[in-house]
């Protein structure tokens, strides 16, 4: 996930093989940075803990359990950040990634998904989430307006198969757009 624009809260991505990544944050304590305690979190630096871009655990605010975590982005006063890195590069199978995303009321966010596990590589899909409850997901090739629900939590699943090479993204449930091809990237 690279620069959140506004703020948000995550809270359990999981990547669905089998269960090869199943991050909750519940056995975390509030204010743990998330790159320092959980095994799959990082930053876009590398850098994780105090004084750099890691971002906190909370017990503030969660979609079910006790924890989530809280990433500021520089329109709000922080330049926080989180990166799930898979525990390697699949080129084969299908797989589903998962997550309760939540933006501020009034603020905007964002994430994206690469193509391998070492980022900064080749972005698949990108997606922004305005204060007004609008979306915009680059993918495919394609630019397709959503809505989703600011200030609340939403489901967001990105489910791909990387043998047909075809990806479908939803958002509260509903797919955004028909489908896309994953090799043809965000930006086509």
């Amino acid at each position: 996930m690279k620069r959140i624009l506004l703020s948000a809260l995550f809270i359990v991505p999981t990547l669905v093989i089998g269960q090869i990544i199943d991050e909750n944050f519940d056995t975390y304590a509030n204010q743990d940075y998330a790159g320092v305690v959980s095994p799959v979190m990082s930053t876009w630096s590398g850098n994780t803990g105090t004084g750099t871009d890691d971002c906190l655990v909370t017990s503030a605010e969660s979609s079910s359990g006790s924890n989530s975590i809280t990433i500021t982005g520089p329109n709000a006063g922080g330049s926080i950040d989180a990166m799930v890195a898979f525990p390697s590069d699949y080129t084969t199978g299908r797989y589903e990634y998962s997550m309760k995303f939540k933006v501020a009321t009034g603020m905007g966010g964002y994430f994206n998904c690469h193509s391998t596990s070492t980022p900064p590589d080749r972005w698949m899909l990108q997606v922004y989430f305005a204060a007004d409850g609008t979306g915009g997901a680059e993918m495919g090739g394609d630019s397709i307006i959503f809505n989703y629900p600011n200030g609340a939590w939403v489901d967001i699943v990105v489910s791909v198969d990387l043998d047909a090479d075809f990806a479908h993204f939803f958002v509260g449930g509903t797919e955004v757009g028909t489908g896309f091809i994953w090799s043809t990237e965000a930006f086509g």
